[in-house]
C-alpha cells in the first residue's frame, strides 16, 4: 500500500490516468479524485445530474475497470464493508443466560428484552449468571467481578432514593444477583445475597408491593373479574395492551421469585422464612406460553385459546364479567388442600397445565407448609431423651399434604408424557421442560420430606453459608447404629421408596424434553445444564435419603443372607420379592442401573461383602450425577461429600471381604 501510494504521488507519469473528466480534458488515476474535481470545478454538472452514478457513466463510456487497485485503495481508506465482528462477551453471556438459566427461572420477559436499551445494572446481573454457562476457565472469577460491579451500582442507585425499588428492573436485577450470590458457594457473596434478600423483603413491605393495589377488594377465587378486552382492531392498541400485561406480570413474577428465594434459603441453610404466603396478594403467575409469546398477536391468540371454553358462546343477557379471578397463592393452596374437591376445579388450577412456574410456586408453598408443621411438631412432640419416630407429622397432617400433592399432580403434565392439553391441543412445551422438571423434583422431595423430614430442620442446626450446610447435611445423613438413629417403620420406608424411585430416575435423565423418546434425556447429555442450581441442592438431599434407605436395606439383606445360608441360592427371584429389604434394594439398584443392572441372585449368595457393594455402587452413582451438575459450584461441593462417603464404604467392603476369607 505504501509503495502504491508513493508511486501515485511522486511518479504520476507511470500511472495510467483512466478516469477522464466529461467536461474538460483532465484525466485522473482514481475515481474519487475525478469526483472531487467535478465537485470543485464543474458544480453545475453535479447539480443537473444528481441521479447519474459514476459507475453507470464508466460503463457507458467503456472506461476500464478500477480492478484490484481500487479495491486495495478502498480497503486502505476504510471504504470497504468491514467483516462481521464476533458478538461481544456481554452478548454471549446474555445469550447463554436466556438459553440455559432463563427456562428454569422465567423472571425476565425475553421477547422484549433489549440488550442495548436495558439498564446497565440489569444487563450486568444477567451477564454474571450467563457467563457461568460458558466454557471459559475464568468464568467464576468473571462472574464474581460482574456481581460486585452490578451490586455496587445498584446499591448506590437505591441508596439515594428508597422508592426506586418500585422499578421492576431494579427488583429483577437484585433477584438475579441474590440467586448468583446464594449458589456461588462463596461466604462473602452469600452474605451479600442475604443482605439483598432482607432489603428486598423490607422494601416490598415498606412500599406496599406485596399486592397489586386491588387487595382491598378482598377478592376470592370465585369472584368474577372482567375478561381483558381484545383491541385487535389496531396493532398499536394490541401492542399497548400486551406491553401493559408484560409490565404487570413482570412485577408479579418478581414478588413470587422473592418468595421462592426465601424458601430456598430456608431449605438450604435452615434459616427462618422472612415472608409468608399470606402476605402475597397477587394472583398466580400466568400461563408460561402466554408469558413467552413473542409478539402481541401471538399473545392474543394464546389468550383466546386458553379461555376458549368460556368464550365459545355469547350470552346477550349476561354481563361482561365471565372469567373467575385467578386467586391468590394462599387461596389456591387451600383449594388443593380441600379434601372434598369442592374448590379443586378453579380456573386458575385448570390452567396449571400451561403454567409450570405457577405450579412450582404452589408446590414450594406446600413444601414450606410441611416444614412449618414439622418445626412446630419438633417443639411439641420431639423428646430428645428417647428414640424418635422418623415421621413427625400426624396421619391427618400427612394425609392432607399428600392429598394436596396428588391434586396438583392431576392438573399438570406427567413426566415422560407429551404435555398435550386435556382437549388434545398440544402445548409448545419443549422450552418449558426444565421448569416442569424443577416442579416434579420439588414435588417428589416434598412428598419424601413429609415422611423423612430434613435433618437440618429437626436438629435445629442453622448454617450461615452453603458449603457448611452441605457438609452438615452429609454428616447428619451418615448411617448410625440402631440406638442412635430414628425409628424407620416399614410404612415410612415404602412411602419413601415410591417417590425415591421416580426422583432418582428423573435425576439420572435430567430435564431434557418431556417426550418419551426425547434425545436430551439420556445420561451423560448436556441436559443437566438447564437445571436451576436449587435443584442441585434438592438432588443432593434426595440422594442422602436414598443413602439411608440403601444402607438399611443392605445391612438387613446381609444379616438375612448369613441366617439363610445355602438356601439363599434357591429361588432368589422369589425371595427378592418376598423379603422387604431385598425388594427395596432391588428397586433402587434397578433405577440407577436399569432393569438389567439390579442386584443379581448370585450377589445375594456370595456373602455380605458383595451385597454391601450395592451401597458403594449407589454412592458412586450419586457422585457422578452431582459432578454432571458442575455449572454452579454447588454440585462439586456435594460430590466431594459423596466421594468421602464412597471411600469409607469401599474400606468397609474390603474389611468384610477379608473377614469372609
Amino acid at each position: 500500500e505504501n509503495l502504491k501510494r508513493h508511486v501515485q504521488t511522486h511518479h504520476p507519469s507511470s500511472v495510467s490516468r483512466s478516469y477522464p473528466c466529461p467536461q474538460c480534458d483532465a484525466r485522473f488515476s482514481r475515481s474519487d479524485l475525478r469526483k472531487r474535481h467535478v465537485r470543485n470545478c464543474h458544480p453545475s454538472m453535479e447539480m443537473t445530474l444528481p441521479a447519474v452514478s459514476w459507475q453507470a457513466m464508466e460503463d457507458e463510456l467503456c472506461l476500464p475497470s478500477t480492478g484490484e487497485q481500487n479495491d486495495d485503495l478502498d480497503a486502505f481508506f476504510g471504504l470497504s464493508i468491514p467483516p462481521q465482528r464476533p458478538p461481544s462477551p456481554e452478548t454471549q453471556y446474555c445469550d447463554a443466560f436466556f438459553e440455559k438459566f432463563h427456562p428454569t427461572m422465567p423472571l425476565l420477559h425475553e421477547p422484549t428484552f433489549d440488550l442495548n436499551k436495558e439498564p446497565k445494572q440489569l444487563v450486568a446481573a444477567v451477564a454474571c449468571i450467563g457467563c457461568l454457562y460458558t466454557p471459559m476457565e475464568s468464568r467464576f472469577a468473571t462472574s464474581r467481578k460482574m456481581f460486585e460491579e452490578a451490586h455496587g451500582a445498584l446499591e448506590e442507585y437505591t441508596r439515594e432514593d428508597r422508592s426506586r425499588f418500585q422499578a421492576t428492573w431494579v427488583l429483577q436485577a437484585y433477584i438475579l444477583l441474590e440467586t448468583c450470590g446464594i449458589y456461588m458457594c462463596d461466604d462473602s457473596l452469600l452474605l451479600k445475597a442475604q443482605n439483598i434478600h432482607s432489603s428486598l423483603v423490607g422494601a416490598i413491605r415498606e412500599l406496599q408491593m406485596t399486592h397489586d393495589g386491588h387487595a382491598s377488594r378482598l377478592e376470592t377465587p370465585t369472584s368474577p373479574e372482567p375478561i381483558p378486552e381484545t383491541v385487535g382492531h389496531t396493532s398499536a392498541g394490541l401492542r399497548k395492551q400486551w406491553l401493559g400485561f408484560v409490565e404487570d406480570e413482570s412485577r408479579k413474577r418478581c414478588i413470587y421469585s422473592i418468595y421462592l428465594l426465601d424458601s430456598q434459603l430456608s431449605v438450604a441453610c435452615n434459616l427462618r422464612p422472612q415472608i409468608s404466603a399470606l402476605e402475597i396478594k397477587y394472583k398466580l403467575p400466568c400461563a408460561d406460553d402466554l408469558w413467552s409469546a413473542p409478539t402481541s398477536e401471538a399473545w392474543e391468540t394464546i389468550q383466546n385459546q386458553h379461555f376458549r371454553s368460556f368464550n365459545e358462546r355469547d350470552d346477550r343477557f349476561g354481563t361482561d364479567e365471565a372469567t373467575p379471578s385467578q386467586g391468590s397463592l394462599f387461596d389456591s393452596t387451600q383449594g388443593l388442600l380441600d379434601r372434598h374437591g369442592q374448590k379443586r376445579d378453579l380456573p386458575t388450577l385448570r390452567l396449571l397445565w400451561y403454567s409450570p412456574f405457577a405450579a412450582f410456586v404452589l408446590v414450594t408453598q406446600l413444601q414450606m407448609m410441611a416444614r412449618e408443621l414439622t418445626h412446630a411438631a419438633c417443639l411439641l412432640e420431639r423428646p430428645k431423651r428417647c428414640q424418635r419416630n422418623l415421621s413427625i407429622l400426624t396421619e391427618a397432617q400427612h394425609g392432607q399434604i399428600s392429598q394436596a400433592l396428588r391434586s396438583i399432580a392431576e392438573l399438570t403434565p406427567r413426566p415422560n408424557s407429551s404435555p398435550a392439553a386435556p382437549n388434545g391441543v398440544c402445548s409448545p412445551s419443549d422450552q418449558f421442560a426444565p421448569l416442569w422438571h424443577s416442579f416434579w423434583i420439588t414435588w417428589r422431595y416434598t412428598s419424601i420430606t413429609i415422611s423423612h423430614p430434613d435433618s437440618l430442620l429437626v436438629t435445629g442446626i442453622v448454617e450461615t453459608n452453603l458449603p457448611a450446610a452441605i457438609a452438615t447435611a452429609g454428616h447428619l445423613a451418615r448411617p448410625r447404629r440402631k440406638q442412635h438413629r430414628d425409628v424407620y417403620e416399614d410404612r415410612d420406608v415404602f412411602r419413601i421408596l415410591n417417590d425415591l424411585e421416580h426422583a432418582l430416575d428423573a435425576i439420572g435423565r435430567g430435564p431434557g424434553n418431556c417426550s418419551e423418546n426425547g434425545g436430551e434425556d439420556g445420561p451423560g447429555s448436556g441436559a443437566v445444564e438447564r437445571e436451576n442450581p436449587f435443584l442441585t441442592l434438592l438432588v443432593f438431599k434426595i440422594c442422602l435419603v436414598g443413602w439411608r434407605i440403601v444402607r438399611l436395606a443392605t445391612a438387613d439383606a446381609g444379616e438375612r443372607d448369613a441366617q439363610d445360608g445355602s438356601t439363599v441360592g434357591r429361588g432368589v427371584a422369589r425371595l427378592a420379592k418376598c423379603t422387604p429389604s431385598r425388594f427395596v434394594l432391588q428397586s433402587i439398584m434397578a433405577v440407577i442401573n436399569g432393569e438389567d443392572g439390579a442386584v443379581s441372585g448370585d450377589s445375594w449368595a456370595n456373602g455380605e461383602a458383595v451385597v454391601m457393594l450395592a451401597e458403594l455402587e449407589y454412592l458412586k452413582w450419586v457422585q457422578e450425577q452431582l459432578l454432571r451438575r458442575s455449572i454452579w459450584p454447588v454440585g462439586r461441593w456435594e460430590a466431594a461429600i459423596m466421594e468421602e462417603a464412597a471411600v469409607e464404604a469401599a474400606d468397609y467392603v474390603s474389611l468384610l471381604r477379608e473377614s469372609d476369607v
